[in-house]
């Protein structure tokens, strides 16, 4: 609960969120330029796919480094054991 207000209240989810709006304002709001209906649509789907991509990258990242951590816990506790059979 705690990672989804982070992420709610983080800068790139409120651009994302107020660009998404912009978009979709403009494009109901202009019932009698389609083009600018379209504008609106596409400036809407194209900041949700850059926010899904950015956040994956982020996601991504994390993972990475918290596997790295674990792996290398992982190792530590196996060098450690090999110690202790060496010693008997």
């Amino acid at each position: 609960m705690n990672n989804i207000i982070k992420k709610i209240t983080s800068r790139k989810f409120i651009v994302t969120a107020v660009i998404i709006a912009a978009g979709i304002g403009a494009a109901l709001k202009s019932a009698n330029n389609e083009k600018v209906q379209i504008a609106g649509y596409v400036i809407a789907g194209v900041a949700a796919v850059a926010y899904m991509v950015i956040e994956g990258t982020v996601d991504k990242a994390s993972v990475q480094a918290e596997t790295k951590n674990v792996l290398d816990a992982v190792e530590g506790i196996e060098v450690n054991s090999e110690e202790l059979k060496t010693e008997d």
